[in-house]
């Protein structure tokens, strides 16, 4: 995927965080795997810099909430 495709693409071309609770109707999800249905992604920042993504997927829509997003920000 570039910058900018796919969900952790647009986290990385952004810098912000995104919780998608169902891919199935996520806009921004390009399907790489079929049993994916929930993903969370962050940026890995160097200061004002994004070099690169955490991004976590799982089989249950609703598999991750804003608990999961704090912590996945405290290892970013």
């Amino acid at each position: 995927l570039n910058l900018g495709e796919g969900i952790s693409g647009r986290v990385a071309h952004e810098g912000k965080a995104y919780l998608a609770s169902d891919i199935e109707n996520d806009p921004y999800y390009f399907l790489l795997f079929e049993d994916v249905r929930s993903e969370l992604s962050v940026p890995i920042m160097d200061g004002p810099e994004v070099v690169g993504t955490i991004t976590i997927s799982s089989t249950e829509s609703g598999g991750w909430d804003e608990d999961d997003l704090t912590l996945v920000w405290l290892l970013a």
